[in-house]
């Protein structure tokens, strides 16, 4: 009867062991699928709401109307700081 428990005991710890085993060589695949299995549902979601709106005073946006040719002043600002982001860029994939 001992030698029966005994061999029980075996039975459940071999299998503890092969369980921790086969957890441990699956867990990066577990990851892979949860990351994905998440990230799909959050980008086929629709968005949260935003509890932030912001308002400008008339008066503040009156400011920008005063300055003659404020688009064209904004769009050459982000064009030339993304040719500066871009030729950095460039500059730090020349050095590898």
């Amino acid at each position: 009867m001992e030698l029966l428990s005994d061999f029980a005991v075996l039975i459940g710890w071999v299998g503890t062991i092969l369980k921790q085993l086969i957890n441990t060589f699956l867990a990066p695949l577990n990851f892979v699928f949860t990351f994905l299995r998440s990230f799909l549902a959050s980008a086929f979601s629709s968005p949260a709401a935003s509890g932030i709106t912001y308002s400008w005073n008339s008066q503040i946006l009156a400011v920008f109307d005063y300055i003659p040719y404020f688009s064209v002043i904004k769009l050459a600002l982000f064009a030339g700081l993304s040719i500066l982001i871009v030729f950095y860029i460039f500059r730090q994939l020349t050095k590898v």
